[in-house]
């Protein structure tokens, strides 16, 4: 049980790209994924998302930018 624990943090530490806490959620750990509440909140954070294999492999990218879109 200790090694297949042990492999699940692992693989989630493994699939983290980038973590980022506010004051609202300091104390905020484990796996998420981006979703933005503004319009301009994506358009910020644009460049670098970008580049994340899991936005472009998955598709998200292009949801994000789908909603990001709409007026």
């Amino acid at each position: 049980m200790k090694k297949a624990a042990t492999d699940v943090v692992l693989a989630l530490n493994g699939g983290i790209v980038l973590t980022i806490n506010s004051k609202h959620n300091s104390d905020s750990h484990g796996m998420s994924i981006y979703f933005p509440s503004y319009k301009s909140s994506y358009l910020g954070f644009k460049p670098a998302y970008e580049r994340v294999p899991f936005a472009i492999d998955t598709n998200w990218l292009l949801w994000i930018q789908a909603f990001a879109s709409n007026k």
